[in-house]
Formats: C-alpha cells, structure tokens, sequence
C-alpha cells in the first residue's frame, strides 16, 4: 500500500509539474500577445502605462505567493470548527502552499517579469524609431527603470504579505470559495 501512495504522490507530482508548465506558456502567450498588440497600437505613454501594469501584477501575485509560503494554519481550524466561509479553503492552500507559491510567485509573478522587460524593449525600439536617441542610454534607463520597479514593488510587497499572511490567504480563499 505504501508503494502505491508513493507511485501516486509521484505522478500527482509529474501533473503538477506539467500543469504549471503549460500554464506558464499560456500565460506568456495572453501576456506577451496583450503587451505586444498595445505596444504596436498605442502610443508610447499608453504603452509604458501597460508595463507597469503588468510589472504591479507580478508584484501582487508575488505578494500572494509570500502570504501562501508564510501563513500560520492555527487560526484557521478554529474559524473552520464554526463553519466560516473559507477557513476550510485556507487550511487547504496553506497545506498546499509549495503549489499555491509556485503558481503565484514562479508562474503568474515570473511571467509578468518576463514580459514586462520584452514590453519594455519594444518600448525602446519604438522610441529609437521615432527619435534620434542614444540606444545604449535608453535602453539603460529603461530597463534599469522596470527592473528597480519590480523589485523595490516586491520588497514592499514581501514585507506587506510576511506581516499580513493569515488575512491575505483567508481572502484569497474567500474569493476561491465563491467560485
């Protein structure tokens, strides 16, 4: 019996493992078709307002993701002995938090990462099309822009999700429960 629920757990394991990584691709291709069709459609100022769109959703996604690895279960078994809507759901994202973490950090923050910087070279290359400016130099300010953005955003955010977990999962898992 042992051998069978290893075999099980190893498979579960393989699912996941392909499930996040399909979902990442699909991710990357909505992400990256959105930011490139704005980018191309719309003017420079739109354009860098969708970036940074994109970079403060893989800030708070992050954020989700720190909230789910660093949340306390205790508070939620007595909220689930009195029947409270979600309490149930947030034991069960807490006990799967290496699945919830990876999805909310890896998957949608990485993505937005990803395709907040290609979004951002475009920005540039439109840019370098319109104006005679210094390529190397925009490319710099720019990218060095997005890039302490992301992550002075996602330090904020990390500081916010350690000091907030409990809250932040429980309305996470409100929010699943009412699906």
């Amino acid at each position: 019996m042992k051998i069978n629920k290893k075999r099980n757990r190893k498979k579960t394991k393989k699912r996941i493992i392909l499930l996040i990584t399909l979902v990442t691709f699909m991710l990357s291709v909505v992400f990256t078709l959105i930011s490139n069709i704005v980018s191309d459609n719309v003017g420079i100022v739109i354009a860098a307002i969708a970036v940074m769109v994109i970079v403060f959703i893989g800030i708070f996604f992050d954020m989700i993701g720190v909230a789910v690895a660093t949340a306390n279960e205790v508070p939620f078994h007595s909220l689930a002995s009195k029947r409270v809507k979600g309490s149930k759901k947030a034991i069960s994202i807490i006990r799967h938090a290496n699945v919830y973490a990876t999805f909310f950090n890896d998957v949608v923050g990485d993505v937005c990462g990803i395709v907040s910087g290609a979004a951002t070279t475009a920005i540039v290359i439109k840019l370098l099309t319109l104006y005679d400016y210094n390529a190397l130099a925009l490319s710099i300010f720019f990218g060095s822009f997005v890039a302490a953005v992301t992550v002075g955003g996602k330090s904020i955010g990390k500081e916010i999700a350690m000091n907030n977990s409990d809250v932040i999962v429980f309305k996470i898992a409100k929010i699943i429960s009412n699906k």
